[in-house]
């Protein structure tokens, strides 16, 4: 079966290369200008950095908000390939993975419950992606990628108290064009894709997206169940995209995306270094970080996909957009719940989601002292766990009236609407203010059961939705931003801001015998500086803030995620990036992150009590003055871009380095993952005509083995090493 999947990927990859090499030369005349591969080769100059952090195309630095932007370009010199990865290039984002559920951390702030949105937000093409299985995000067809550090709670306001990533694709142009790649690492991991667009009439372009990954050999194996751990059985990727042309400035856009994806990573754990688990107390972890010992196979399979409409016209001078989607999503895995050859503890799980967003912005003109733009937004979601099955035998139900087998089966409904506006005004020549306003009213609903089976087959039911106290709850909120920007030059600009970010509360769909938990609130106060300096050839921004974060929604586990409130916490720091162009071949890009980060109150914190033999009781604790988890004090990046020109083509080398400092997993600050680098490298070759390309690139050079999720749990101190351990490979790329 890995043979045949792996055969086609190549034979899909060759095919769209054969198609590109052997296209009519009248094909060839037409082809757009090729895409730059690296820095600027003209004047040494860094490049415009255009966002719509405002909703409106703008020069990042005039965006009184700390931005890190990418290219496409720059993700792919880095070798990033998901979103997953986005911290390479990021200081102050940390990103979260269990069960295929990526959680992103900006300045502390975050989640790693998995069936819960997430405080740092993804918007893919402008629409919410609210299930954090569904945000790991493959960029075959990326254009750009921001991270927006801090709440945004007036134009966004989706629960962004921690920040938002907005990851744009590529649109079709007005030449023909098209664009095959495919690669190979050391594990036979082969990623290909296609991309093809252009216009189909006058008014019409049009673009589809296609990508395949496979995986030959794992990163470990399952010595009990006899299978390779952490690979990628087949990982499908399509998009579709029709951009109609009205004229008078009036277009709509429509575009749907399909994922398909089988592979073993569904919650491999191994014991926290130098400790053993219950049922197996003889084996000291880890013995291989990416190896399981567990008797039932770790498996899961994904499927979500989605449609949107954008539609764009004028009524007089105003601006009108109206973004609809909608996105769906299938879930089940399974895993060893006791992570040991005994059979006791097995989970299977199967989630359902859907969510349908409406959003109408009205922009006022480009020109003038006085901007503003006035929204409003719909979403309903709907999150279920059908059902969330847990199997118990051995020594965990030895005898006929032992429960045998609990089924919880829930389902949260979320009904929210917003309105909300923001203006700049320029008060003074050069110097701006903006006030933004947002109101959220929100309601949620729990539907559910917990039931069981005794051994002997006696059923039990054990709670229902109705059973936990009101089945719902309502919130409302407002949250709001003041800014004051000032352009001392051309080329320096600073600002001060203030932001409140509102994240609502919910249940906690896989135990419902838990109360709902509460809304978190996040005060942001910033100051930032924005300067393009030595004729262009220095981009450097940086931006000091202070938060004061209440109400914090922590992830606490038993057997299953759950979310507790924490009574406050504080974030302060720096965090800064830059990018400078030495000359015409020699470019540096890197940022740095300063990061305090510690609960102020929080009494009721989970914290372990050993009890021997890799057993552990769950008690409740103090962790008032301890750091947040997934909070680095210190990030720092660097990259380093060289081009040269030879008698082949043009040759791209590419050095980039992340340096990240110990954080903690849980509130405890009892598990912790030490400082380590990730160092990543490429070389690229561009032939003559800038069509062909061939890349020798390797990540995680340095061979680092990172925890990406960690839970203190009663039968064990369990780590998942989610990163990715030192791959290298060979990309090929063609264009048309």
């Amino acid at each position: 079966m890995g043979v045949n999947r792996f055969s086609h990927s190549l034979l899909f990859a060759a095919s769209a290369v054969a198609l590109i090499a052997g296209a009519p030369a009248r094909a060839q005349d037409a082809a757009a200008p090729p895409r730059d591969a690296g820095p600027s080769q003209g004047a040494a100059t860094v490049e415009t950095v255009v966002v719509t952090a405002e909703r409106r195309s703008q020069d990042v630095q005039t965006v009184p908000i700390a931005i890190t932007a990418a290219s496409a370009e720059r993700l792919q010199a880095v070798g990033i390939t998901n979103t997953q990865q986005l911290s390479l290039i990021a200081p102050s984002l940390n990103v979260s993975n269990i069960a295929g559920g990526v959680s992103f951390f900006i300045r502390g702030v975050g989640t790693t419950a998995s069936q819960v949105e997430n405080q740092v937000v993804t918007y893919l093409d402008d629409v919410y992606v609210p299930d954090q299985r569904h945000v790991g995000l493959d960029l075959i067809d990326v254009d750009q990628v921001a991270v927006l550090k801090g709440p945004q709670g007036t134009l966004f306001g989706r629960n962004a108290t921690g920040g938002v990533i907005q990851v744009s694709t590529r649109d079709p142009g007005d030449t023909p064009e098209m664009e095959v790649r495919t690669s190979l690492d050391n594990y036979f991991t082969s990623r290909s894709g296609i991309f093809v667009g252009g216009p189909i009439t006058d008014s019409i372009r049009g673009s589809f997206t296609g990508g395949f990954t496979t995986q030959g050999n794992g990163w470990g194996h399952n010595p009990i169940a006899n299978y390779d751990t952490f690979k990628i059985s087949d990982d499908l990727n399509l998009r579709g995209k029709l951009i109609f042309d009205f004229g008078n400035d009036a277009s709509l856009k429509l575009i749907a995306d399909y994922k398909n994806m089988d592979d073993t990573a569904a919650i491999i754990e191994v014991p926290y270094p130098g400790t053993v688990l219950a049922f197996e107390p003889g084996v000291v972890g880890p013995d291989n970080y990416y190896n399981s010992r567990g008797n039932y196979p770790n498996v899961q399979h994904m499927t979500d996909g989605g449609l949107s409409a954008d539609l764009r016209f004028k009524v007089g001078d105003l601006s009108v957009r109206s973004i609809t989607g909608y996105r769906a999503g299938i879930d089940n895995f399974q895993f060893d719940a006791d992570r040991t050859p005994v059979p006791a503890f097995d989970i299977n799980v199967k989630e359902r989601d859907h969510n349908f967003s409406q959003e109408v912005q009205v922009l006022s003109p480009e020109d003038g002292p006085f901007k503003w733009v006035l929204g409003a937004y719909y979403f309903h979601n709907y999150n279920g766990a059908l059902p969330f099955t847990l199997h118990f035998q051995g020594p965990f139900a030895p005898g006929p009236t032992d429960l045998g087998h609990e089924f919880i089966s829930a389902v949260e409904t979320t009904n929210s609407f917003a309105g909300f506006g923001q203006a700049t005004w320029e008060i003074l020549p050069g110097t701006h203010l903006t006030g933004g306003l947002r109101y959220t009213t929100e309601k949620r609903q729990l539907f559910g059961s917990d039931t069981g089976t005794l051994n002997d087959g006696t059923p039990e039911t054990f709670s229902t939705a109705n059973g936990t106290g009101p089945h719902t709850i309502t919130f409302g909120n407002w949250s709001f931003r003041g800014a004051l920007d000032h352009q001392f030059t051309d080329d320096i600009m600073g600002y001060i801001s203030f932001d409140r970010g509102f994240k609502s509360g919910g249940y906690n769909i896989s135990s419902l015998t838990n109360p709902a938990f509460k809304p978190e609130q996040l005060d942001a106060y910033q100051a930032g500086l924005k300067t393009e300096l030595f004729d262009h050839r220095l981009r450097l921004n940086a931006a000091a803030f202070y938060y004061d974060y209440r109400n914090v929604q922590v992830v606490t586990f038993t057997f299953v995620s759950q979310i507790t409130n924490g009574a406050a916490a504080e974030m302060y720091g720096i965090d800064a990036d830059f990018e400078a162009q030495i000359d015409d071949h020699l470019s540096l890009t890197g940022g740095l992150s300063l990061l305090h980060s510690v609960f102020t109150n929080y009494k009721n914190a989970v914290f372990t009590v050993p009890l021997g033999g890799g057993a552990y009781s769950l008690i409740s604790g103090d962790a008032t003055g301890n750091r947040t988890p997934f909070s680095e004090p210190v990030q720092a990046s660097l990259g380093v871009d060289y081009t040269v020109d030879t008698d082949m083509g043009g040759l791209l080398f590419n050095v980039t380095d992340s340096y990240n400092s110990d954080y903690y997993y849980e509130a405890d600050n009892n598990m912790r993952q030490p400082a380590y680098n990730m160092l990543n490298a490429s070389a690229t070759l561009t032939l003559p005509g800038d069509k062909y390309s061939v890349k020798l690139w390797g990540t995680n050079l340095l061979d680092k083995r990172v925890g990406t999720y960690a839970a203190s749990q009663a039968l064990g101190l369990l780590v998942s090493y989610g990163t990715a351990p030192r791959l290298f490979g060979i990309t090929l790329d063609a264009k048309l």
